[in-house]
């Protein structure tokens, strides 16, 4: 994964010249061989995400993969003793795997809306990549967030629910999210607030704004310096501080770099009629 930074106020000679770079970029595996790929590997490009969570063969096939590739140190430490890789693999061919691989990704989503501390609505892993032993916690994390760094250079406060303790839906209501005066992200970096759909992908929007934070221009701030973010999938008026999100269930996440405390308490996103 790699990000390149871009000012919210770059020229549009450096988002061209930023763009130029991003399709230059390419990832080209070395061979080792000229031999062509296998079946296999050409089976397991093709899967999707859907493929892997709930087909039983294709996960087996992804997951020996990832088996394959790590090193057998770390894989073989972090399996309780009595499971095996062998054993791993032996039972997703087992009676019942589908229906284990289904309850195990719903026991993941429902982990996602309270992994860590649950504060107001937002589910905070306050250990970041420090899981130990906690797999699900691993697994939540894997699924609704990709990639996160250690704690001491960021936190990802994760919502899925408004105030009420209802599900975020943009075709249900629009939301509000008001940080009081003072009363910011607390960050030595910088921070943001994305929107993206349940499934994890970002929102197409006719503003082409996939995050709102300190780094958004023209943000507008009351008159006792409060902030008040916009969230739904209409546009407001005034826009300037609207966060679009689908016309369905979604999900939000804050990202603070380099967070000058852990026990900040983002607060509660307000449910509004539409």
């Amino acid at each position: 994964m790699g990000r390149i930074l871009v000012e919210p106020e770059a020229s549009d000679d450096v988002l061209a010249a930023t763009h130029r770079l991003q399709d230059a970029i390419d990832l080209r595996r070395r061979p080792v061989s000229e031999a062509p790929p296998s079946p296999g590997d050409l089976r397991l490009a093709r899967l999707s995400r859907a493929d892997e969570t709930t087909d039983p063969g294709s996960f087996a096939l992804a997951l020996r993969q990832v088996l394959d590739d790590a090193d057998p140190a770390v894989v073989d430490g972090s399996l309780p003793p009595t499971l095996s890789r062998s054993r791993l693999l032996d039972a997703l061919s087992a009676p019942g795997a589908a229906d284990g691989l289904l309850r195990g990704l719903q026991d993941i989503d429902d982990h996602v809306r309270a992994l860590g501390r649950l504060v107001n609505g937002w589910a905070i892993n306050d250990t970041g990549t420090d899981f130990g032993e906690d797999h699900l916690l691993r697994a939540a994390v894997a699924h609704s967030q990709i990639f996160i760094n250690p704690v001491s250079e960021a936190l990802y406060p994760v919502c899925e629910v408004d105030a009420n303790g209802d599900l975020l839906d943009g075709n249900v209501h629009r939301y509000q999210l008001t940080f009081k005066a003072g009363s910011l992200p607390p960050v030595a970096a910088f921070w943001s607030l994305t929107a993206y759909h349940a499934k994890g992908l970002l929102v197409a929007n006719e503003i082409d704004r996939y995050a709102i934070g300190d780094r958004t221009p023209g943000l507008t701030f009351g008159r006792d310096g409060s902030l008040t973010i916009e969230i739904g999938a209409s546009r407001p008026d005034p826009a300037t501080n609207w966060l679009p999100v689908p016309a369905g269930p979604f999900r939000l996440m804050l990202r603070l770099y380099h967070p000058a405390t852990t026990q900040w308490e983002p607060p509660a996103v307000v449910p509004k009629p539409l």
